[in-house]
């Protein structure tokens, strides 16, 4: 699937439509409900009573396999395929809008959470497959860079804090174990699908009971 920037919402187009629904937190660019209310509203619509604005209830379980879904979309955009990320002093930087930066940096972070209940859904595997492939794609290695760029500046990772710097290293396999997704481990190990990387002395089994401890503030 390609990108089409031009297609993209801003926050300036969604505070514009929805002004009287959501607002942006104080002193960040975050868009939270404007009022409690909004949400208690949101998420007891009865779509049999109120078809008018059924579309808009919100069930977390469903809206959880969306996000997931949306996010690895974004990590497979076939512009991610083409070139190996570029490097820069301040971080995990490249030239593009806004908009794509900040989308971008969120599914690289939240796939993982959204995809958590949904890892089994044919579509959700599919996608996450496509991303962790035996060896690494450039779609991998920009997830993985803007992934490790995150996790050290964002969220605390316990034992696997240590060996994020060697990610250029590390296989699919590794960050599959370290991630928790037991059904894409066991499909890398299927029919030989496994890249040993003789760089690394580190194994799977090693950080199989790691944990992302996430602590976003």
């Amino acid at each position: 699937m390609a990108l089409n920037c031009g297609a993209m919402t801003t926050m300036v187009d969604v505070m514009r439509w929805y002004s009287s629904l959501v607002r942006l937190k104080a002193h960040s660019e975050v868009i939270e409900l404007a009022h409690f209310t909004v949400k208690e509203f949101l998420l007891n619509i009865d779509p049999t009573k109120q078809a008018s604005v059924a579309e808009y209830k919100i069930d977390i379980v469903e809206d959880e396999c969306y996000l997931a879904k949306n996010c690895l979309t974004i990590l497979n955009f076939e512009e991610f395929s083409i070139n190996p990320p570029p490097r820069h002093s301040e971080g995990y930087a490249w030239v593009a809008s806004k908009e794509l930066q900040d989308a971008y940096s969120y599914a690289s972070v939240y796939w993982p959470i959204h995809a958590s209940k949904h890892i089994e859904k044919e579509n959700i595997c599919q996608s996450i497959k496509s991303l962790f492939t035996p060896i690494k794609s450039y779609n991998f290695v920009w997830w993985a860079g803007c992934f490790a760029f995150k996790a050290e500046r964002s969220f605390v990772l316990d034992t696997f804090s240590s060996k994020v710097a060697l990610y250029p290293d590390i296989t699919t396999l590794h960050w599959a174990a370290c991630l928790g997704l037991s059904n894409i481990v066991e499909w890398l190990f299927q029919d030989g699908n496994v890249y040993r990387n003789p760089k690394l002395s580190t194994t799977p089994y090693s950080i199989r009971n790691t944990r992302i401890v996430y602590n976003f503030r």
